[in-house]
């Protein structure tokens, strides 16, 4: 998690991110989605966006997920704007196909989409 998270800053009213993550098989269609060179490479980018916004740079695969034209993941921004706010950050698992190598909170009634 990044910066620490505290309870008691949620009752004093300070900022807290939440990131829920999850994947989904409609993602894995070709042409569906930007978020991978390969459309089976979608199922990693929300394990290793989260790496990435905690650690700087992934933790499952040694490379930052890309589009197929090589625009890099815009967790490259919330990675900065988390720094920049210094706000806690939490990691929520809903239903990711990877599971990211770093604290998370998973939901006991997570399901990898179909």
């Amino acid at each position: 998690m990044h910066g620490s998270f505290k309870t008691e800053e949620m009752r004093k009213g300070k900022a807290v991110v939440v990131c829920v993550i999850a994947s989904t098989l409609t993602s894995t269609i070709p042409n569906i989605s930007l978020a991978g060179e390969m459309a089976a490479a979608t199922l990693f980018t929300p394990a290793l966006d989260v790496e990435y916004v905690q650690y700087g740079k992934p933790q499952s695969i040694d490379s930052i997920p890309t589009t197929p034209s090589g625009i890099p993941t815009p967790a490259v921004i919330t990675r900065a704007a988390l720094q920049l706010s210094n706000a806690p950050f939490i990691v929520v698992n809903s239903g990711s196909y990877v599971e990211p190598k770093l604290p998370a909170l998973t939901l006991p009634s997570r399901r990898v989409g179909g």
